[in-house]
């Protein structure tokens, strides 16, 4: 597996937002080094450049997403002190495409006092 993470920061104060670390199948990194490197990709998302590789789209995303206070390994990621505790917020989710094939599977830490919104459209 590779492991592909990445850090969001806040533009004006430099402080972590999120910290974000995607499990991809090892086949992916010889064919698309792109993802081998930690930062924001230019052509979208993990899963936009995968898509269009395979050609075969997703088909299923479960996710899971929930509070919890900090804790010590938390520190490190979001750049906070180690005996912080404050709510911070957990998402999950794997990505299959139309194959059955797992690609991505993703944790996303939200630093503390963090809010993360979704817009879906109803087509």
């Amino acid at each position: 597996m590779l492991r592909r993470t990445r850090v969001y920061r806040d533009e004006h104060t430099n402080a972590v937002i999120s910290h974000s670390t995607s499990w991809i199948p090892a086949v992916f990194a010889e064919e698309l080094p792109e993802l081998v490197m930690g930062k924001r990709l230019s052509g979208g998302t993990s899963i936009d450049v995968i898509t269009r590789h395979t050609g075969r789209p997703v088909s299923k995303r479960f996710s899971t997403m929930w509070a919890r206070t900090t804790t010590p390994a938390d520190a490190g990621a979001l750049e906070i002190p180690e005996d912080t505790r404050a709510a911070v917020i957990v998402l999950t989710v794997r990505i299959v495409d139309t194959s059955g094939m797992t690609i991505e599977y993703g944790v996303d830490l939200g630093g503390p006092g963090c809010r993360w919104a979704k817009e879906e459209s109803a087509e």
